[in-house]
Protein backbone atom coordinates (compact mmCIF):
# COMPACT_ATOMS: atom_id res chain seq x y z
CA UNK A 1 0.00 0.00 0.00
CA UNK A 2 1.30 3.06 -1.22
CA UNK A 3 0.48 6.12 0.92
CA UNK A 4 0.85 9.72 -0.23
CA UNK A 5 2.67 12.33 2.33
CA UNK A 6 -0.47 14.28 2.69
CA UNK A 7 -2.40 10.82 4.01
CA UNK A 8 0.75 9.97 6.01
CA UNK A 9 0.23 13.38 7.88
CA UNK A 10 -3.42 13.24 8.27
CA UNK A 11 -2.50 9.69 10.22
CA UNK A 12 0.06 10.96 12.41
CA UNK A 13 -2.21 14.13 13.00
CA UNK A 14 -5.01 11.92 14.28
CA UNK A 15 -2.71 9.63 15.98
CA UNK A 16 -1.21 12.32 18.04
CA UNK A 17 -4.51 13.70 18.83
CA UNK A 18 -5.98 10.34 20.50
CA UNK A 19 -1.73 10.31 21.95
CA UNK A 20 -2.61 14.12 23.55
CA UNK A 21 -5.63 12.61 25.07
CA UNK A 22 -4.18 9.83 26.19
CA UNK A 23 -1.74 11.32 28.24
CA UNK A 24 -4.34 14.07 29.47
CA UNK A 25 -6.50 11.49 31.14
CA UNK A 26 -3.22 9.94 32.61
CA UNK A 27 -1.90 13.28 33.59
CA UNK A 28 -5.05 14.27 35.78
CA UNK A 29 -5.76 10.35 37.22
CA UNK A 30 -2.27 10.09 37.86
CA UNK A 31 -2.06 8.79 41.96
CA UNK A 32 1.38 10.58 42.56
CA UNK A 33 3.40 14.10 41.36
CA UNK A 34 6.28 12.13 39.95
CA UNK A 35 3.87 9.88 37.84
CA UNK A 36 1.73 12.93 36.63
CA UNK A 37 5.09 14.86 35.64
CA UNK A 38 6.44 12.51 33.39
CA UNK A 39 2.03 12.56 31.84
CA UNK A 40 3.14 16.11 31.60
CA UNK A 41 6.31 15.81 29.81
CA UNK A 42 4.69 13.38 27.19
CA UNK A 43 1.55 15.50 26.83
CA UNK A 44 4.12 18.61 25.97
CA UNK A 45 5.89 16.13 23.63
CA UNK A 46 3.16 15.02 21.73
CA UNK A 47 1.43 18.70 21.52
CA UNK A 48 4.70 20.32 20.02
CA UNK A 49 4.96 17.27 17.33
CA UNK A 50 1.35 17.48 16.70
CA UNK A 51 1.56 21.37 16.02
CA UNK A 52 4.74 20.83 14.19
CA UNK A 53 2.48 18.05 11.61
CA UNK A 54 -0.72 20.33 11.04
CA UNK A 55 1.70 23.65 10.44
CA UNK A 56 3.27 21.29 7.71
CA UNK A 57 -0.14 19.92 6.44
CA UNK A 58 -1.38 23.62 6.53
CA UNK A 59 1.37 25.23 4.78
CA UNK A 60 0.80 22.48 2.40
CA UNK A 61 -2.53 23.31 1.61
CA UNK A 62 -3.66 19.70 3.23
CA UNK A 63 -5.64 21.30 5.95
CA UNK A 64 -8.22 23.97 5.28
CA UNK A 65 -9.52 25.93 8.37
CA UNK A 66 -13.20 27.49 7.02
CA UNK A 67 -13.81 31.08 7.92
CA UNK A 68 -16.69 32.08 9.69
CA UNK A 69 -18.86 34.08 8.21
CA UNK A 70 -20.91 36.92 10.05
CA UNK A 71 -24.22 35.06 9.89
CA UNK A 72 -22.62 32.05 11.75
CA UNK A 73 -20.77 34.19 14.12
CA UNK A 74 -23.52 35.98 15.05
CA UNK A 75 -26.10 32.73 15.34
CA UNK A 76 -23.38 30.79 17.75
CA UNK A 77 -23.40 33.87 20.10
CA UNK A 78 -27.65 33.80 19.96
CA UNK A 79 -26.91 30.11 20.99
CA UNK A 80 -24.82 30.69 23.66
CA UNK A 81 -26.76 33.62 25.20
CA UNK A 82 -29.90 31.20 24.93
CA UNK A 83 -28.39 28.37 26.94
CA UNK A 84 -27.01 30.81 29.50
CA UNK A 85 -30.74 32.29 30.05
CA UNK A 86 -31.68 28.43 30.02
CA UNK A 87 -28.85 27.34 32.56
CA UNK A 88 -27.99 30.25 35.48
CA UNK A 89 -24.90 28.15 36.39
CA UNK A 90 -23.25 28.13 32.71
CA UNK A 91 -23.69 32.23 32.59
CA UNK A 92 -21.83 32.46 36.50
CA UNK A 93 -19.03 30.23 34.65
CA UNK A 94 -18.49 32.32 32.09
CA UNK A 95 -18.64 35.66 34.46
CA UNK A 96 -15.79 34.15 36.70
Amino acid sequence: MNLKDKDMAKDMLLMSRQMIQGYSMAEIEAANQPLRQVFQGLHGDVAEIHTRIFNLMESNGWYKIPVAGQNEIESEIINWEQKSLKDPELAEKKLQ
